[in-house]
């Protein structure tokens, strides 16, 4: 195999390895278990994520209360679920994910666990995060 196809393959198991939509346990290891932030894609929204937290995308105190949000939920969630988000799959469309929720809020991250968004009060105001806490990816 070629590269991208081991990188496909690689993908393709890790998929496989997703828990059943709907359920809540925190996974100690494999797919999802360690979470990371790619600063490159994290760079593209932090402004928009400060301003939804109710911050000043030009103050640093704003932008570092956004960064240590994102990194406590990411690391420190009180659940972990399985479900599929917009963007994230082939060509734009829905593609598997992890919700990392912790309150009312949520860090959405690959299957691998690198941040994806952040999500304030996305339990009671996301659609994708509603169905997936009743078990509909």
């Amino acid at each position: 195999m070629g590269r991208t196809a081991q990188e496909i393959a690689a993908v393709k198991n890790t998929t496989a390895r997703l828990p059943k939509p709907g359920s809540t346990s925190i996974p100690s290891s494999g797919a999802g278990a360690e979470f990371t932030v790619d600063s490159a894609q994290l760079g593209k929204k932090l402004g928009k994520h400060v301003e939804d937290f109710g911050g000043s995308a030009s103050n640093a105190a704003d932008r570092q209360m956004v960064l240590d949000k994102i990194n406590d939920i990411g690391k420190n969630a009180e659940k972990i679920i399985p479900g599929t988000f917009s963007g994230q799959g082939v060509n734009g469309l829905r593609g598997d994910v992890f919700f990392r929720i912790k309150g009312n809020d949520v860090v959405v991250t690959k299957p691998d666990g690198t941040f994806v968004t952040i999500l304030k009060d996305g339990v009671t105001n996301n659609t994708s995060v509603k169905n997936a806490l009743k078990g509909n990816p």
